[in-house]
């Protein structure tokens, strides 16, 4: 759906008058377009379904719940939402998150103690995940995510993927994993190390089942990729799972039970151990700093996807419409058993190649789920946990990619080092990897920080020609008198202290230099702190018969010191437009035109 000039004007008028109610901007609906967009439905459905209960599983909770969050999340995204194409529900890295940030809190307890806790703790998660979407994009705070660098972002994203591919090693080959987790630090090396141990006691069955799986999705990803491979694999497993008694005669896990019908409606049950010690209200406000990591990482899939969606169809992206839309799903979902949802890639992905033209098609996509949970249950049974795993190892596949990493290295080796700490620090704190990204952003913006207290400065004297620079070997080859400072930075609070330290450094390396020139193409900004610090300087300077001087100082700059009059203090006859006017000027006793910025 490729949008014209005349279309985005009607689009951004219908948007202005429904901007609370957005889902009523796609009426009329024709025929053929409702239609279109059932198919698309029926198609997202069939990828979401299988999907939607590995993603569950990957969560730590019982696989039929990733059927609940498929239902009434995906439907209230679809209505709140601003792109059509954005299929949201369960995804890979927003349960990963969800469990890294839930075990610590079922810890100590076993069995259906820990399920029920560990149930209720990841709905009341969805709420406050909600209500915190809800509020950053209703005073439009998506711009928080940019305090995360993208070197960050990718380190996160590939330790993330490693540790989902290599956590369903157990459950592939059918090895039985340790009693209890361990949730500490290297956790997820020693549960590896666990499994390597145990190699030996893997359940052929269910091994063959797994491989098996991942190979038929292999092969009909590169060979049949239009049909529904996953939902395929699936009534295959199903079927022959049954069939061979593949639970009964082999011990191998499967599905077992889902509850008949709809999830209950309203606030979820609070009877696990300790429930009584625990206030709702208490629990949820613990849950935010939780919250904020998994809106955190949801939304950068959501920005992902959109800027993918916007440049294929033109349309313009509305990020804090989409994040609140978010939060109406995640919030919705609350009352119906849910545990928090995200957007989706590769259901996106799908959507935008169906030609996805309204909301509806995600609308039909959760009635395809509730047909499910009314009616086929009972089929899910029989369905191997090693398959379910295969799901989840060929989802998230893609997402390990280590060459974004090497550029980054090779573009900035601070922010290669910040990717690679990132990467590490999470798989070292799997399964609790929101930590990883904790100090990969901590880190990264310590050394943004350090840059920026101590930029780059280059000095350049009589003695110090820099072949690099023509006009400073003219200056520094003909006379004493001129010594050169080049400073990449904006003067303001953080910088000055060290402008100031390396402007008398120039001084004491050039004892015989009466003109100081500032290359100041890079001074972009200068705030009170900047302005006060050069006064501060042209004072020490006068008293040591020094002059001050600026060769490209942008004219925002310059207004800012023009409008506090410290352009008459240091005089106008100093700036120069570039460094070579400057370096004749002074040479020759010639004062530039005055206000030449002006």
């Amino acid at each position: 759906m490729n949008s014209t000039p005349q279309d985005l004007k009607e689009l951004m008028k219908k948007e202005k008058k429904n901007k609370y109610l957005p889902f009523l901007n796609w009426f009329p609906i024709d025929a053929a377009t409702l239609k279109s967009d059932a198919i698309v439905g029926l198609t997202l459905a069939l990828m979401l379904i299988p999907q939607s209960m590995a993603y569950a599983e990957l969560a730590g909770l019982p696989s039929y719940y990733g059927l609940y969050a498929s239902f009434v999340p995906v439907i209230l995204a679809a209505l709140w939402g601003h792109l059509p194409q954005i299929a949201s529900g369960p995804t890979a890295m927003t349960a990963i998150v969800t469990a890294s940030v839930l075990m610590p809190l079922a810890a100590g307890l076993n069995g259906q103690d820990y399920i029920n806790k560990y149930t209720t703790m990841a709905i009341v998660l969805a709420l406050c995940v909600g209500v915190v979407r809800l509020l950053m994009g209703a005073f439009k705070m998506v711009t928080l995510v940019n305090f995360i660098s993208h070197p960050v972002i990718i380190g996160f994203t590939n330790g993330g993927a490693l540790v989902i591919c290599l956590s369903q090693i157990n459950r592939l080959l059918g090895i039985q994993g340790p009693a209890e987790k361990d949730i500490g630090f290297g956790g997820f090396i020693n549960d590896l190390l666990f499994t390597a141990e145990n190699v030996g006691s893997l359940n052929t069955m269910t091994m063959i089942f797994g491989l098996g799986s991942v190979a038929l999705l292999l092969g009909f990803k590169k060979l049949a990729p239009k049909l529904p491979g996953a939902l395929i694999v699936v009534l295959l497993s199903i079927f022959i799972s049954k069939l061979i008694g593949y639970e009964a005669n082999y011990g191998s896990p499967v599905v077992g039970n889902i509850p008949d019908g709809l999830p209950d409606f309203g606030l979820p049950a609070w009877d696990f151990p300790g429930a009584e010690q625990q206030s709702f209200w208490g629990t949820f406000f613990k849950m935010i700093p939780a919250a904020l990591i998994v809106t955190l990482i949801g939304f950068m899939e959501v920005l992902a996807i959109s800027k993918a969606v916007s440049m294929k169809t033109k349309q313009p992206m509305d990020l804090n419409q989409d994040l609140m839309a978010q939060g109406v799903a995640a919030v919705g979902g609350f009352f119906c058993q849910a545990y928090p949802t995200s957007a989706s890639f590769s259901r996106s992905a799908l959507s935008l190649e169906c030609k996805t033209k309204t909301g509806m098609a995600n609308i039909f996509a959760g009635m395809g789920v509730l047909i499910v949970l009314l009616f086929f249950t009972d089929y899910l049974y029989h369905l191997p946990k090693s398959t379910l795993s295969a799901l989840i190892i060929m989802s998230v596949i893609n997402l390990i990619n280590f060459n974004p990493i090497s550029l980054s290295w090779k573009a900035n080796r601070n922010d290669g080092i910040g990717a690679i700490v990132t990467l590490i620090f999470t798989i070292l704190f799997a399964p609790q990897i929101v930590y990883g990204i904790i100090i990969g952003g901590i880190l990264t913006f310590g050394m943004y920080m350090y840059r920026t207290v101590k930029p780059q400065v280059h000095i350049y004297g009589h003695d110090t020609p820099d072949p690099d620079d023509k006009a400073e070997v003219v200056a520094n080859s003909s006379s004493q008198n001129i010594a050169i400072m080049r400073i990449r930075c904006s003067l303001f609070f953080a910088s000055m202290a060290y402008f100031e330290e390396k402007l008398l450094d120039t001084v004491a390396y050039n004892p015989d230099a009466t003109h100081i020139i500032v290359v100041a193409n890079g001074i972009n900004r200068i705030d009170a702190s900047g302005e006060w610090g050069l006064r501060q300087i042209l004072d020490t300077f006068e008293q040591n018969k020094l002059t001050l001087v600026f060769a490209g100082l942008p004219k925002h700059s310059y207004e800012t010191l023009e409008n506090t009059g410290l352009t008459q203090k240091i005089g106008r006859e100093n700036f120069y437009p570039t460094l070579p006017s400057a370096i004749e000027c002074i040479h020759s006793n010639i004062s530039p035109v005055e206000n030449y910025m002006i």
